[in-house]
């Protein structure tokens, strides 16, 4: 079921690398909205704090294997090579909070 695989980690590839991200919860998604009217580069690195837990084969500039935290995430994302990287990861994890409402009682969410 589609709602189902949302309330659960998942994977998300890019450039060799992946990253396990969590869902967003309601309340995360109420504070990513809010801070995309001051500044959608914030918004999106607060919804990578919000939701990646982990990741492999991202590396720094001589090829080492970078261990996951907070902290590398956030030196990563604030070099302006990784600004595509960034808003693709946080379009994966909007995606994933998305769920479609039923348009009239009894309907089918669309996909």
């Amino acid at each position: 079921m589609r709602i189902l695989n949302k309330l659960e980690d998942a994977v998300f590839e890019h450039d060799g690398a992946e990253f396990t991200v969590s869902p967003l919860t309601a309340a995360q998604r109420i504070s990513v909205y809010a801070a995309l009217d001051s500044d959608i580069g914030e918004a999106y690195a607060k919804l990578c704090r919000f939701c990646v837990k982990g990741w492999r084969g991202v590396t720094d500039e001589t090829g080492v294997e970078l261990p996951f935290s907070v902290g590398e995430m956030d030196r990563l994302f604030s070099h302006p090579s990784a600004s595509a990287l960034l808003v693709a990861l946080g379009a994966f994890v909007l995606d994933r909070s998305s769920v479609p409402v039923p348009t009239s009682p009894g309907a089918s969410p669309q996909p």
